[in-house]
């Protein structure tokens, strides 16, 4: 399985700072998108994955993203994926929350 940041990235526990999708993270929201209706208890009709944070831990190998994505009517949802070498898993959602709400780490 290809992970979605480089391996040269920090390996560390610290956060990037916010940064736009990229396509590998847009599929990436798309993959996970019924485990955040899920933890949101709604299904999305708009659903556009606007920005992330990520950071890489070296024990176990684990990609952590929070991704805001606008889900209509000035509202959004912040959910953490984690990627494993097992996939994609999403374990904490946070809904509803305004547009305006700034991306952090939870």
């Amino acid at each position: 399985m290809q992970t979605l940041i480089s391996t040269t990235a920090v390996m560390s526990s610290e956060w990037t700072k916010v940064m736009p999708v990229s396509s590998e993270v847009k599929d990436m929201c798309n993959k996970v998108k019924q485990q955040i209706e899920l933890g949101a208890g709604v299904s999305f009709t708009t659903y556009h994955p606007q920005n992330y944070i990520t950071k890489t831990d070296q024990n176990p190998a684990t990609n952590t993203f929070v991704v805001k994505v606008d889900t209509g009517n000035y509202q959004c949802v912040h959910a953490k994926i984690l990627e494993t070498g097992q996939g994609f898993t999403v374990p904490e959602v946070k809904y509803p929350l305004p547009i305006s709400e700034p991306l952090v780490p939870f």
